[in-house]
């Protein structure tokens, strides 16, 4: 999930997983993302609009984020902002994964982890 502004480029080489940006002028689609190998698409499935929320939601409680806590008083207007960055990849490997019958589904509830200033994800 990015609520600010990314750097040119984005998506370059993206091959998994989903990102969620948060684009309220539009330059994100119009000159921020390499298009290459991504859609690029509204955020209009419940589960998609249920996990980002509830990511925005982690991130509050753990950093009190201003701007996190205003677009979660604004949700209905902010949701519209957002677009959701799917890789080709991915959405190929997830088809495979549901021809062969095997659960495809994202989590809705995302396992918070704290991480200190200058520590990496385990």
């Amino acid at each position: 999930v990015v609520l600010g502004r990314t750097g040119k480029n984005f998506a370059a080489g993206m091959s998994g997983g989903i990102a969620y940006v948060f684009d309220a002028s539009g330059e994100f689609v119009r000159v921020r993302c390499n298009r290459a190998g991504v859609d690029l698409e509204p955020i209009f499935e419940r589960e998609d609009m249920l996990l980002l929320e509830g990511l925005i939601r982690n991130h509050v409680e753990y950093t009190a984020s201003p701007l996190g806590t205003r677009m979660l008083e604004n949700w209905a207007q902010m949701l519209r902002h957002f677009v959701k960055v799917f890789p080709h990849e991915y959405r190929r490997a997830l088809g495979t994964k549901r021809a062969a019958g095997q659960d495809v589904r994202i989590p809705m509830e995302a396992p918070a982890q704290r991480i200190a200033v200058g520590e990496r994800a385990r």
